[in-house]
C-alpha cells in the first residue's frame, strides 16, 4: 500500500484548483460529517454547563415566555 503525506494546506490548494462542480461534490461529501460533529460538540458543551449550572423547567419556561414577549 502506498502512503501519502499531505498537509491540510496542500489539500486546500488542490481543492482551490478544482472547478465548482467538483468542489460541490467534495462539500456534499463532507457536509453531513461536519454538521454532525459540530452538533455533537455543541450538545456536549450544553450538557457540561447544565451539570455545572442546573436549570429547572420552570426557569426555562419563564425565560421562553420572556423571549416571546420581547419579540
Amino acid at each position: 500500500m502506498l502512503g501519502l503525506q499531505i498537509s491540510p494546506e496542500d489539500i486546500c490548494r488542490l481543492v482551490n484548483q478544482l472547478d465548482i462542480e467538483d468542489k460541490i461534490k467534495i462539500f456534499q461529501t463532507l457536509k453531513s460529517e461536519v454538521v454532525s460533529e459540530r452538533w455533537d460538540r455543541f450538545l456536549k458543551r450544553i450538557d457540561a454547563r447544565l451539570k455545572e449550572y442546573p436549570v429547572t423547567e420552570e426557569e426555562i419556561e419563564k425565560e421562553t415566555e420572556n423571549a416571546r414577549e420581547d419579540v
